[in-house]
């Protein structure tokens, strides 16, 4: 739970109230315009595109092995439409992703085929 802290603006006028959290982690923009998160998966460290548009965790196929996630050889499973067409790779469960004092246990995932970056979406952040 948060509290509330009103503030005044430079004229002396109340602006409205901000909400401050306890637990908050801050991230700040890179400069190619992302914002990335240094979570551990199941206990690897693991620097991840913050992704709010995606629904699910996605790994890369390198820090999936990092992180003692097994993938098939071919990684050929059909998982998706991506920009360019077919996303394929493997579905996969994770035992744990923690960021700050935040842990999330036993989610699904998937490991990208040919992905280079690691994508934290919502199962993780709405948490």
């Amino acid at each position: 739970a948060g509290e509330t802290a009103d503030a005044a603006s430079d004229d002396g006028s109340a602006r409205a109230p901000t909400a401050i959290y306890a637990n908050a982690i801050v991230l700040e923009r890179e400069d190619d315009g992302h914002f990335y998160a240094d979570v551990a998966v199941n206990g690897r460290p693991i620097t991840m595109l913050v992704d709010t548009g995606a629904s699910g965790v996605a790994l890369s196929a390198e820090d999936a092995r990092d992180a003692g996630i097994a993938t098939t050889i071919g990684m050929s499973q059909h998982i998706g439409e991506g920009a360019g067409g077919a996303v394929y790779g493997d579905l996969v469960r994770i035992d744990r992703i923690s960021l700050g004092g935040t842990e999330v246990r036993d989610l699904s995932g998937v490991v990208l085929r040919g992905g280079e970056t690691s994508l934290l979406g919502q199962d993780f952040l709405r948490q």
